[in-house]
């Protein structure tokens, strides 16, 4: 009995733990927060069917920028797309097109460090969103991305 009444204590201390984590890093979230007004914009949709037109297209897309690339993904690993994906990238900032690449810290925990300091080495500007921190450990891991404008 005493082995069930500690097992239970400990989740509940874990789920309190969470709880308070979550709510409490929440709210200091919301008073750091600030409303950003963006302007209007007009733009165009295309709706894809198949990942093999989508990645198609999004490769070409990235092929033919001149100015700047700005790209968030959450999973990038050590596949065969994802290393075509990154020497591409490459390439453009080499060019000296602005690269900015945003990764999920959980989604991305595969992608060799090596391969981030060769981004970094040719100029693509590289970082991993939101890593989990203490004291709101849980609440940093859920948290939403908020791109603000430099």
């Amino acid at each position: 009995m005493k082995i069930i009444t500690t097992i239970a204590s400990i989740f509940l201390l874990i789920f309190s733990w969470c709880w308070v984590d979550l709510k409490v890093g929440h709210k200091r979230y919301l008073k750091q927060a600030t409303n950003i007004k963006y302007p209007p914009r007009n733009s165009e949709m295309t709706v894809f069917t198949s990942g093999k037109i989508l990645f198609a297209d999004f490769m070409k897309e990235v092929r033919q920028a001149q100015d700047s690339i700005h790209i968030l993904f959450y999973i990038v690993k050590n596949d065969k797309f994802s290393k075509d994906f990154l020497k591409l990238l490459q390439s453009k900032a080499e060019e000296g097109v602005e690269v900015r690449l945003l990764v999920d810290w959980i989604g991305s925990k595969k992608m060799p460090r090596e391969t981030i300091q060769e981004l970094t080495k040719s100029g693509v500007h590289f970082s991993f969103s939101f890593k989990p921190k203490l004291p709101f450990l849980f609440y940093t891991i859920q948290k939403e991305i908020t791109v603000r404008s430099r």
